[in-house]
């Protein structure tokens, strides 16, 4: 059953996000650590490894952004949203120059 749900929120971005901000309450302390550990910081690249729906992406005060994430559909629902570089990427095989 936990199979199933896992691959069902791998293919459906909005309910994954959803369940996340129940469960998790936004994120909020977590976005907060983000911002006050940034707070002041310009000129910073940002690589969001696992960046799923970029949930994160205004976190970071950052000219120079890339989210990227293994599952598409991911990615797409995060470039409807986030203004962010999001690209389909394997972490474990970095595609950079």
């Amino acid at each position: 059953m936990l199979e199933k749900l896992r691959n069902f929120l791998a293919r459906h971005p909005a309910p994954f996000t959803f369940l996340r901000k129940m469960i998790g309450l936004n994120f909020q302390k977590q976005k907060n650590i983000i911002r006050a550990s940034l707070a002041g910081s310009k000129n910073l690249k940002v690589l969001d490894i696992g960046c799923g729906t970029g949930e994160f992406y205004p976190c970071f005060y950052s000219q120079s952004y890339i989210g990227i994430d293994i599952f598409p559909n991911y990615v797409t629902y995060a470039k409807k949203l986030r203004n962010g570089d999001f690209r389909v990427m394997d972490a474990t095989k970095l595609d950079f120059p």
